[in-house]
């Protein structure tokens, strides 16, 4: 479900606990470091456009739909 103007980390934590991931699981799915995908999903970082991809198909999403333009 799109929420309008939802931040991105945000977006990502909402969709992993739909599909009852954990940071460490969607991180290992994605090929990245659970602290990173932490940073990302609070904000504080902010990832790049591969990573975006990595993490949307970790989560079995489209890039649109992770980044709110499906």
């Amino acid at each position: 479900m799109l929420i309008p103007n939802e931040p991105l980390g945000r977006r990502i934590a909402r969709l992993r606990k739909e599909r009852l991931l954990t940071q460490v699981k969607l991180a290992e799915l994605a090929g990245l470091w659970p602290r990173y995908l932490s940073d990302v999903e609070t904000g504080r970082k902010n990832p790049r456009m591969d990573t975006i991809a990595r993490i949307a198909a970790g989560l079995r999403v489209s890039i649109g739909e992770l980044v709110g333009h499906i």
